[in-house]
């Protein structure tokens, strides 16, 4: 755990004791135990913070998001659904349910939040790269392709959309395209194995097609 956050669990902690019955104290000890690992400890604290202050959609949140860093998906789905109750426009509860459901194969359902982050902000590359790797494991490749590529020109200087792009351009037998990505992702995160190993690839597709 960093010095430093030791040192402020140290601080809230007193806190806390000095103000048992604020929620934000609780809230604040909370995010500190998820920051060094202490996710039992984050849980009990944030479950304070949302007992003491019901209708703070931000403590239903980081509580989920602890829940979930303990393993417990069934309950971080629960409390990211109480922090949309209490705020429908709540971009980060929708975009990180969208993340949970995606990752235990719920991928209809992910989309649907992915879709309703986007709807909240047209302009979010992540919901939008998120969306394409759930449409490429629903096995539609062209929307997949044609919704990173939203996620591309939006933010175009993140390497791993390129990378998934050019993942998805190799398995379309686009290797000119792949090749392209691969190496925008290289030219971004010039640490990226992956992407090498890309290029290698779509070089060796390129050349099998030309015999």
């Amino acid at each position: 755990m960093p010095e430093d956050v030791d040192l402020d669990i140290s601080k809230f902690e007193e806190t806390v004791k000095a103000n048992p019955s604020s929620a934000e104290a609780h809230a604040s000890l909370g995010s500190l135990y998820s920051m060094g690992g202490r996710y039992q400890d984050a849980v009990r604290e944030l479950k304070k913070a949302v007992e003491i202050m019901p209708d703070s959609a931000r403590y239903n949140f980081s509580l989920g998001q602890a829940l979930y860093s303990l393993g417990d998906v069934n309950g971080a789905i629960k409390e990211l659904h109480e922090a949309l109750k209490i705020d429908p426009q709540y971009i980060d509860a929708l975009f990180h349910l969208g993340l949970i459901l995606e990752k235990q194969g719920r991928i209809d359902e992910a989309i649907e939040q992915y879709r309703a982050a986007i709807a909240i902000d047209p302009a979010m590359a992540p919901a939008y790269h998120r969306i394409g790797m759930c449409l490429s494991k629903k096995g539609d490749r062209k929307e997949a392709i044609n919704t990173i590529r939203k996620a591309v020109d939006m933010d175009a200087d993140f390497g791993t959309y390129h990378y998934d792009l050019g993942l998805l351009y190799l398995a379309d037998g686009q290797s000119d395209a792949a090749i392209k990505e691969f190496q925008e992702t290289i030219r971004l995160e010039i640490f990226y194995p992956e992407a090498r190993r890309g290029i290698k690839l779509a070089q060796e597709q390129k050349a099998g097609k030309k015999v």
